[in-house]
Parts: structure tokens; C-alpha cells; sequence
């Protein structure tokens, strides 16, 4: 089950929060830095923590939520097969949990 919105960055620390605004605040907060150059896109990367404290990317952490019927809507997209050029890829996004 999904608890929380989580970054890992690219040394392996895991800020919490319930967005993942609320994560960045708390790394930049925590580790007394601006602009962190390990952030996603940087080495670091957005996802979820677990009740496990597992942390799962955002495609895990959809199947997970799904899985656990934690989405507030429980309708799974899918792609479009009008447009070739979409390529859809599952994505969990803090909106979809709370």
C-alpha cells in the first residue's frame, strides 16, 4: 500500500512528503541547498514509499496502487490506438491517491 510521495536521489536518500513538492522542500530544507544537482533528471528520481518502506518508481508504484485499490478513480488508462506517435507508459501521480 502506498503512503507517501518520495524522491531518491542520486546518493540514495529518500525525502517524504504528500506531494513531491513537499519532498523537494524538505531535501533543499534538510540539506541546506538551493538547487540540488541530484534531483530527477540528475540521478535522483520521483516515486513512492510503501507501508513496506519500499520505495517504487512512479510505473511500480501505479500497478501498487491499482493493485491495492488506492486510486480515486479506479479506471486504468490506456493507449490510444488512433495515435501512433503516443506512447503511453503507467505513471502514478500523488493527485490520483489523495
Amino acid at each position: 500500500m502506498i503512503i507517501a510521495a518520495a524522491i531518491r536521489l542520486s546518493n540514495g536518500s529518500v525525502f517524504v512528503g504528500k506531494r513531491h513538492s513537499d519532498c523537494f522542500r524538505n531535501a533543499v530544507s534538510v540539506l541546506n541547498v538551493a538547487s540540488p544537482d541530484f534531483f530527477p533528471g540528475n540521478g535522483g528520481e520521483q516515486g513512492f514509499i510503501t507501508d513496506r518502506l519500499v520505495f517504487l518508481d512512479r510505473e511500480e508504484a501505479y500497478y501498487e496502487a491499482h493493485h491495492n485499490n488506492q486510486c480515486k478513480e479506479q479506471k486504468e488508462i490506456t493507449p490510444n490506438p488512433t495515435r501512433s506517435d503516443f506512447k503511453w507508459k503507467p505513471c502514478l501521480f500523488s493527485e490520483d491517491l489523495w
